[in-house]
């Protein structure tokens, strides 16, 4: 299906405006662990170009992983399950360090004034950009970016069925899958005990009950934890 951008017309204040009757955009994709997003991705980018928009992709791991370099850390590329671990754990630090838990979509947003900077600087083409934050994990991240930038921030949300999720995983954090990857073969089996797998990985509704195959969860579920005590 098309990606339909006609809704984003009227300029607000608080995004420099590519022209007239083409400001920037800024996409926030929402996307549970697990979830296969390749063909969102590829059908993102390329509606935008179609649209004329330069699409600007920013990764929150990038920005989580400098962080970390930053205070002397690191996120292992693998298994899975111990790169989202270290990038929950990054991501708390950080929101605690700064006092706000949309901190890293904070930072994300001065990634964009900073490559808005250098565009600048470098006299490139004055086309219109779409800035795609990937991914928020937090609903403090969503009400932050509709703050700022208005009409002018698109949230998308994608999410797979609980099967399709935990298939993922299984791919991702299974012995082959790393040998085809050329990682470490070795891994913490304490982090894939049944208890672990269900703390971390088991989609739940908002009842608590399971989450039926293809039916709808929240898509702030998973990821990155807020900075408060509710750790589940």
């Amino acid at each position: 299906m098309p990606i339909d951008l006609s809704a984003n017309e009227s300029a607000h204040e608080m995004v420099p405006a590519a022209g007239p009757e083409r400001p920037d955009l800024v996409f926030g994709l929402v996307i549970p662990v697990g979830t296969p997003v390749k063909s969102l991705r590829t059908a993102l980018d390329s509606g935008l170009r179609s649209y004329g928009y330069t699409p600007e992709w920013i990764k929150m791991s990038d920005l989580l992983r400098a962080y970390a370099k930053r205070i002397g850390g690191q996120v292992p590329d693998g298994p899975e399950n111990a790169r989202i671990e270290a990038l929950m754990a990054i991501g708390d630090s950080f929101c605690k360090e700064a006092g706000d838990p949309a901190a890293v979509a904070l930072d994300a947003l001065f990634e964009v004034g900073t490559r808005r900077a250098k565009a600048a600087a470098g006299n490139e083409p004055a086309g219109p950009r779409a800035w795609i934050l990937d991914s928020l994990k937090r609903d403090q991240e969503v009400v932050q970016l509709r703050q700022v930038y208005g009409d002018h921030a698109v949230v998308i949300s994608a999410q797979a069925s609980s099967q399709t999720r935990k298939q993922t995983l299984s791919e991702l954090i299974s012995p082959r899958s790393l040998d085809a990857r050329g990682r470490n073969r070795a891994f913490d089996r304490e982090a894939l005990s049944p208890r672990s797998r269900q703390r971390e990985w088991t989609l739940r509704s908002e009842n608590s009950g399971d989450v039926p195959d293809g039916g709808l969860l929240h898509p702030l579920r998973l990821g990155r934890r807020n900075c408060t005590d509710h750790r589940g």
